[in-house]
C-alpha cells in the first residue's frame, strides 16, 4: 500500500490498494487542528468536493466533534458538569452556582447549543443581564461560572475546542475600602458590650482576627489557655446553615489570644463544656445565628457611639489593632489565616492620621 499527495492545498491522499484499485481520502483539519473523519471515494472528483464541503465547516468554525457532541445543549452539559466535576465542592458553593446558572444563565442560553453559542452570544448575554440592574459582583460570579464551564468542557470532557467565554467580557469591580474602626473606636466598643450576649464575639473578632463564620461557633474546646491559641477547625456556611468541618481556607488555622481576650474569656469558658458554643444565645447547645448577630452589632455600634460597622468589618478592625501594634503584612497574613500577601493587603488601610504622625517626625 502506498501513498501519495495529489496538491498540497487540496490536502486529498491517493491511497493504492493490494488489488491495484484506487482511493481517495479528503484530509482536513478544523480551526483548532483537529482532523475531520476520514472519509475514502473511489473517484477524485468526489473527494475533492468533499474536500471543499470540509474546508467550508472549518471556516464556518463547525469543529470535528462527535455528532453526539455537537448537538449537546449548555443545559445538558450543565447537568454532567455539575455532577462530575464539581462533586468535591461545598454544598453551599454548589448551591450558588445553581443559583446563578438556574436564575440568569438557563432561561436565555440553557436550550442553545454548547457549540453555537459564540462571543457574540455571550456578549449580548451579559449585556442584557448588565443592563436589567444585575450588580458587578454578580455579573463576575455568573461570568466566572460560564468561564469555567467552557474550560472544562475543552479541557475534561473534550466537547469543544473554543472558549467563547472571552476576558474582555469580564465584568471589572472597584474595589472599594471597607469601613472599619479605629483602635480607640474599637476598645470603646469592646467595653460597651462586655456584658452583652454577643460581647464574646466581638471582642473575638477584634482581638483574635476571626472570620464571623468562625467566631459564631466557636466551642470552649478550640481554646487553649496554655498556649494562648485559638483553634479554627469550624465555620458556619450561610448558604446551607450548617456548620461545615473546616474554615474557608480549608486547612484547620490557629490564632491569638491577647492577654485582654483571655482574661474577658476564662470565667466565661469556665462555666462551659468544651463541646458548648462560646455564645449559643440562650438555646444550650444551639449556636447563634449570623442574622442575629450583624442585627445586634448595628445596635451595639450606635449605642457605643462609633460607626456602624458589619461583622465582617470587625475583621478588617482588627488589623487596626495590630498594625498600630508593629505587625508586619505577614505577621496580619498569618492572623487572619490568608493563604496570600495579596488577599491581606485589602485588609491594610489607608489611614491618613498615621501618616501624619510620621510625617511629623521628618526632619532635615
Amino acid at each position: 500500500m502506498s501513498f501519495s499527495s495529489v496538491g498540497i492545498r487540496m490536502a486529498i491522499i491517493r491511497r493504492m490498494h493490494k488489488d491495484g484499485s484506487i482511493s481517495y481520502i479528503a484530509r482536513v483539519k478544523d480551526s483548532c487542528g483537529k482532523w475531520y473523519k476520514a472519509k475514502a471515494f473511489d473517484k477524485l472528483v468526489d473527494a475533492k468536493r468533499h474536500d471543499r464541503e470540509l474546508k467550508a465547516e472549518r471556516d464556518n468554525n463547525v469543529l470535528a466533534l462527535s455528532t453526539e457532541n455537537k448537538k449537546i445543549t449548555l443545559n445538558e452539559y450543565w447537568e454532567q458538569w455539575f455532577e462530575e466535576c464539581r462533586y468535591t465542592i461545598s454544598e453551599g458553593w454548589k448551591q450558588k452556582q445553581r443559583k446563578y446558572f438556574f436564575n440568569y444563565i438557563n432561561p436565555r442560553l440553557g436550550n442553545k447549543r454548547l457549540l453555537d453559542i459564540n462571543n457574540r452570544d455571550l456578549e449580548g448575554f451579559m449585556k442584557q443581564l448588565k443592563d436589567g440592574g444585575l450588580g458587578q459582583q454578580m455579573l463576575l460570579h455568573i461570568y466566572n461560572l460560564l468561564h469555567k464551564m467552557y474550560e472544562d468542557a475543552i479541557n475534561i470532557f473534550e466537547l469543544t475546542y473554543r472558549n467563547p467565554v472571552l476576558k474582555r467580557f469580564r465584568p471589572k469591580i472597584i474595589i472599594k475600602e471597607r469601613e472599619f474602626l479605629s483602635p480607640e473606636e474599637s476598645k470603646k466598643l469592646m467595653e460597651a458590650v462586655k456584658d452583652d450576649l454577643i460581647g464574646p464575639t466581638i471582642w473575638l473578632q477584634l482581638l483574635a482576627g476571626l472570620r464571623p463564620s468562625e467566631a459564631i461557633i466557636l466551642r470552649v474546646g478550640s481554646i487553649n489557655f496554655n498556649t494562648d491559641t485559638i483553634l479554627i477547625r469550624e465555620a458556619y456556611d450561610r448558604c446551607t446553615r450548617k456548620i461545615q468541618p473546616y474554615p474557608k481556607q480549608k486547612n484547620w488555622g490557629k490564632a491569638p489570644i491577647p492577654p485582654a481576650l483571655k482574661k474577658y474569656l476564662t470565667d466565661i469558658c469556665d462555666k462551659k463544656q468544651p463541646e458548648d458554643f462560646i455564645v449559643d444565645k440562650g438555646y444550650g447547645s444551639k449556636h447563634m445565628n449570623y442574622e442575629y448577630y450583624n442585627q445586634r452589632l448595628k445596635i451595639l455600634c450606635a449605642m457605643a457611639g462609633v460607626k456602624i460597622i458589619t461583622s465582617h468589618e470587625l475583621r478588617h478592625s482588627a488589623t487596626e489593632i495590630y498594625y498600630e501594634a508593629g505587625a508586619s503584612a505577614e505577621d496580619l497574613r498569618r492572623l487572619l489565616n490568608q493563604k496570600s500577601l495579596s488577599a491581606t493587603a485589602r485588609y491594610i488601610h489607608r489611614s491618613d492620621s498615621r501618616l501624619q504622625s510620621i510625617a511629623a517626625k521628618i526632619g532635615l
